[in-house]
């Protein structure tokens, strides 16, 4: 007996936000979409460096300039 097993990732929805921590406005969000464990092929350092050099300094960056990957919540 040959058993296969079809496996469609889901859908994932992820939203990076970058916030002034002075005024607690939000700058601006990136909305992304992928599915389970798949690239997303973004990451924050092209945001990062536009806002450092408009003279904002970085407080936190959880994904540390990583390329996000879609988890599976």
């Amino acid at each position: 007996i040959d058993v296969v097993v079809i496996y469609d990732a889901d859908a994932q929805k992820a939203k990076v936000a970058y916030i002034d921590d002075k005024t607690g406005k939000t700058l601006k969000t990136d909305s992304l979409t992928g599915v389970t464990n798949a690239k997303s092929g973004y990451t924050t350092a092209d945001s990062i460096k536009t806002y450092q050099a408009l003279g904002y300094k970085l407080v936190s960056d959880d994904t540390k300039g990583a390329e996000i990957v879609f988890d599976n919540e």
